[in-house]
């Protein structure tokens, strides 16, 4: 099984899709991968092109530059 990850501020997320409530928008929960982080929310737009953390996209949200990002995957049995 394919597991979804992204890497936010050098710190690996598992990637967990949940039902989001803003159109246009994914909703992602972030797990750590790492000892010692929380976790965390993310609204990834459906082009990519908009990332964002710690609250919904101009409602108080933080937006993350492309160059803190990075995508990749694990395989789980």
């Amino acid at each position: 099984m394919k597991n979804y990850c992204i890497k936010v501020h050098g710190v690996k997320h598992e990637m967990e899709l949940l039902n989001s409530d803003l159109e246009g928008f994914y909703l992602y929960k972030l797990i750590p991968m790492e000892l010692g982080y929380d976790t965390k929310i993310m609204y990834i737009a459906q082009d990519r092109a908009d990332h964002w953390m710690y609250g919904k996209p101009m409602e108080g949200g933080k937006q993350i530059k492309h160059s803190e990002i990075s995508y990749f995957y694990t395989y789980s049995k």
